[in-house]
């Protein structure tokens, strides 16, 4: 078994215990522990960047910059194979992960990679669209884990024939609730 990453985030003051804990079970457990680093104010973990002192979790500015720039390419091409979209995809897939809602936009480009799989066609004005709004959202994935729980929930739901957003009041209680759901 090879285990490329232990992160420990814990409360304020117990780091270090918590890390020797998670350390010495791993040690037992027959793992070889090695480069062991403990976190600054930036901790960097499997492309991401943690600041502790904001709380805001966020990609390393390098992937960004290769994803926006391999997206501008993407859009500067007449033609392209499906497989280039369907690598494309799978690291705009890990971008989301950090903005949700941006997983909504691929429908169009999913199309475009079953139909061209192995073949260099030109992309669908749909799937150049959706393109280029990722283009614009790379940099705004961000997720700000101290931020307070809002009092309102939002759905949102569109199709070719129009939209719906709705809105109500809710509990702390009931928003915990509801991210305790895993698909």
């Amino acid at each position: 078994v090879y285990v490329n990453n232990i992160l420990v985030l814990t409360e304020p003051g117990a780091v270090e215990t918590t890390y020797q804990q998670v350390h010495d079970e791993a040690v037992r457990l027959g793992f070889d522990l090695h480069e062991e680093e403990a976190g600054g104010v930036t901790i960097e973990n499997v492309g991401l960047m943690l600041c502790m002192r904001t709380g805001v979790l966020s990609h390393k500015p390098d992937r960004a910059w290769r994803l926006y720039r391999c997206t501008t390419y993407l859009l500067s091409s007449t033609k392209m194979p499906g497989e280039a979209i369907r690598v494309w995809l799978g690291r705009c897939v890990h971008f989301c992960e950090l903005m949700r809602l941006g997983l909504l936009i691929f429908h169009s480009c999913y199309k475009f990679v079953q139909a061209h799989l192995a073949k260099c066609r030109p992309l669908p004005d749909t799937a150049r669209r959706k393109i280029r709004v990722v283009s614009g959202l790379i940099f705004l994935a961000r997720i700000d884990l101290c931020a307070p729980v809002l009092s309102n929930t939002y759905r949102v739901d569109a199709s070719k024939k129009g939209y719906c957003v709705m809105t109500s009041e809710c509990s702390e209680r009931e928003v915990r609730d509801a991210f305790k759901w895993r698909e």
